[in-house]
């Protein structure tokens, strides 16, 4: 099959769109065509947790309780980014993806830590006066393993991970998109504006999947109170079978969600424990063998991942 032309991977309006921005656009509509193709699996575990979330917000809709209806706000906030994070992801952004995650964490972070009315007051009046500034600081940005990330360890290493790959600028982040061609008589240096080797975007793809389940857990943690009365959240036979239960390891990698058959009465630090085994079942659900990194057969009508540079 011919590879999609111009007309099939962007609308009327777009392709009136002048390059060479045109041209960028077209590779990152392709990439994000391309990546749901060819990671079928990850996109459903998104399309799945994207699901909980929303049926959590709908839950907790009607607020009864001042602390959980400003942290609802600040978690469908880290919501709204999960979203943006991803489709930059699966659009072969990997470094802005990151950089969103970061911001997605930090937005679960405050949500979780306003739930003591205390906290929440001093929140809310950050912006007030330099004494009111004083205490914000104190608590929401100094000494954030004991602050804003109090009771969150597994959060916090995950925040400053996407901060050193994704919102600082530093070798590490930087390095990944730089590219370099050198012939016998010229060096050209150039950037990678979208593209990755797929199975780095798979890799990548399935930790920011495991970043978003972690928050989705602390969300249900926050609302505990009321979202375990909604029946559909345990027994939905396509996420959590046995979510109020213990599972076994076995269970877990046969579930059709696969990747997010978390305890819901496990602490934050024993999902560490199995999180390594989680994170390579994600990289073999999206079909790859992380082991000989070799990218999975593909039928000749998928879309190829691409690479748009400067």
């Amino acid at each position: 099959m011919m590879s999609p032309t111009e007309t099939d991977l962007l609308t009327q309006f777009e392709r009136q769109f002048t390059t060479p921005y045109k041209d960028y656009y077209l590779t990152k509509r392709n990439n994000l065509f391309a990546s749901i193709q060819n990671f079928p699996k990850l996109w459903e575990c998104f399309m799945l947790l994207d699901k909980i979330f929303c049926r959590e917000f709908e839950d907790m809709t009607r607020a009864t309780d001042l602390c959980k209806g400003f942290a609802l706000l600040l978690f469908m906030n880290a919501h709204a980014k999960m979203r943006i994070a991803m489709e930059l992801g699966l659009s072969s952004c990997l470094m802005e993806a990151h950089s969103i995650v970061r911001d997605s964490i930090e937005s679960c972070a405050h949500g979780h830590r306003i739930q003591d009315p205390t906290l929440l007051k001093i929140w809310l009046a950050g912006n007030d006066g330099p004494i009111e500034r004083k205490a914000y600081v104190k608590e929401f940005w100094d000494n954030k393993s004991v602050g804003l990330f109090k009771g969150l360890d597994q959060l916090h290493g995950l925040w400053k991970q996407y901060s050193e790959i994704g919102s600082h600028t530093n070798v590490t982040s930087v390095s990944e998109r730089f590219r370099q061609h050198q012939t016998e008589t010229d060096v050209q240096w150039k950037l990678n504006y979208t593209g990755a080797e797929p199975e780095v975007l798979a890799a990548s793809l399935a930790a920011m999947l495991m970043v978003f389940d972690l928050m989705e857990n602390i969300l249900y943690k926050v609302c505990e109170d009321r979202l375990k009365l909604d029946d559909s959240l345990g027994e939905d036979a396509h996420y959590i079978p046995q979510r109020k239960g213990n599972r076994s390891s076995e269970h877990n990698e046969k579930s059709e969600a696969g990747c997010f058959n978390w305890a819901r009465g496990a602490s934050l630090e024993a999902r560490q424990d199995v999180g390594a085994a989680r994170f390579r079942f994600c990289v073999k659900a999206a079909g790859f063998d992380h082991s000989s990194q070799a990218p999975p057969a593909t039928a000749p009508h998928y879309l190829k991942l691409k690479t748009d540079n400067l």
